[in-house]
C-alpha cells in the first residue's frame, strides 16, 4: 500500500536527509503510487519555518539516480507544498519519474517542541 520512512532531525543535516530519502525507494521494489518521509522535527522554537525551507531545498538537490524529481517549466526539480490546518505540520510532495510513471512521496515535517 505505502512505505513510510521516519526519522528525527534538529538541524540542518545533509547527509542524514540524503540518506533517508534515498532509503524509501530501497523498500519499495514494486513501485507503489504513494510513499511517506515523516520528519520529527527537534529545532529550537522560531526555526521550524526556516528548517522546513532547507529541508524542501535539500531535497530537490538529491541525486535520486533512476528516480528523479520530476522537473517544472524551467527544468528545475520541485517540491509542492500541501496545504495542512496544522501550524506546526508543513506537509509537500515530491513526484518521481520511475520507469516512465510517476510515483509521489510525500514529506511530512511535525514540530516536536
Amino acid at each position: 500500500m505505502s512505505i513510510i520512512e521516519a526519522f528525527k532531525l534538529s538541524g540542518l543535516n545533509t547527509e542524514v536527509i540524503t540518506r533517508h530519502c534515498k532509503k524509501i525507494f530501497d523498500y519499495d521494489p514494486v513501485g507503489l503510487e504513494y510513499n511517506y518521509i515523516i520528519v520529527y522535527c527537534a529545532c529550537d522554537k522560531g526555526k521550524f519555518s526556516g528548517l522546513w525551507e532547507e529541508y524542501k531545498t535539500k531535497v530537490q538537490e538529491i541525486d535520486f539516480g533512476s528516480y528523479p524529481i520530476k522537473r517544472d517549466g524551467e527544468g528545475k526539480p520541485k517540491l509542492h507544498d500541501i496545504r495542512t490546518k496544522y501550524i506546526e505540520i508543513r506537509v509537500a510532495r515530491a513526484t518521481h519519474i520511475r520507469e516512465g510513471k510517476e510515483t509521489g512521496i510525500y514529506h511530512i515535517f511535525i514540530h516536536l517542541n
